[in-house]
Parts: structure tokens; C-alpha cells; sequence
């Protein structure tokens, strides 16, 4: 899927949640935010902080099924590592230095 991604996964979320929940058997499904998975592995922070709030999405509408539904567990986890990303508050000087990026609280960082 090319940027910016359509259907979102918070999109193709809610359709599996839509379908699944009809089966009175109850249900699994398993969502992955890939794509900050890949920009990992590729050490691309930019794109890896980038498509974090849509898995953040996601996982709201894996919420907002959850408390309508008393006998659902929403886990949320890493599979793995992913590239030795290494963050800090000074720039590193060197080519392939992602940033800087801001907190929250307007601090700067570097990847």
C-alpha cells in the first residue's frame, strides 16, 4: 500500500470487527501495524513515527468494540525488534540521521 494508506487500518479494523462479531461462536483477529514494522527495519523514523497513530487508531476501534462486548481481550504487543533504532537529543552528524523530531513536551530528538 502506498501512502497515505487507504482503506486505513482503523478502516479495515472496524470492517473485520463488523464481519467477525456476526459469528455467535465469538471470534480472533489479529491486526498489525506493518508498515511502522518495515519503516523499522529500515531504520526510516520518520515513517515509523508517522504511521504509529494510525495502529493508535486501530487499537480505538478494538476499544470502542471492547466495551460494548464484556468477554473481549484487546492485547496489544510487539512481535519483535526491529532495527536498532537508536534515538537521542543530540544530532548525530551523520547522512542517514532521521529528525529532528519533537515531544510532546517540544523537546528535540534524533533517530
Amino acid at each position: 500500500m502506498a501512502r497515505p494508506f487507504s482503506p486505513t487500518l482503523a478502516d479495515m479494523t472496524q470492517k473485520a470487527i463488523d464481519i467477525l462479531s456476526k459469528n455467535s461462536d465469538g471470534f480472533f483477529l489479529m491486526v498489525e501495524g506493518g508498515h511502522i514494522d518495515m519503516a523499522s527495519h529500515s531504520n526510516d523514523a520518520t515513517n515509523a513515527i508517522s504511521d504509529t497513530p494510525g495502529f493508535d487508531e486501530a487499537v480505538e476501534v478494538a476499544k470502542q468494540f471492547a466495551s460494548k462486548a464484556n468477554d473481549t481481550l484487546i492485547i496489544v504487543t510487539a512481535d519483535h525488534e526491529t532495527g536498532r533504532m537508536v534515538v537521542s537529543s543530540l544530532p548525530s552528524g551523520l547522512s542517514d540521521e532521521d529528525g529532528s523530531f519533537s515531544t510532546p513536551d517540544s523537546k528535540l530528538f534524533y533517530s
